[in-house]
């Protein structure tokens, strides 16, 4: 049982920081584009779509602390 816990917990670990790394590059991205053409509603949708993306990345970690444990 302790054995299980702690692959879980691992694998969250994991997952976190895979997800964190993936939010982080995804918000840097959405502000340089936002940067590149701020006044563009292109670039707004883009914007929002990798914030939503980053997040999605966040499901899995969450999921794991969340429920598995």
């Amino acid at each position: 049982m302790r054995q299980t816990l702690r692959q879980v917990l691992r694998l969250g670990r994991r997952s976190l920081l895979i997800g964190v790394a993936f939010l982080a590059t995804c918000i840097a991205l959405g502000d340089a584009v936002e940067t590149f053409a701020p006044a563009s509603r292109f670039a707004g949708i883009v914007c929002e779509s990798l914030l939503i993306g980053g997040w999605v990345a966040m499901s899995r970690p969450i999921e794991v602390f969340l429920y598995e444990w």
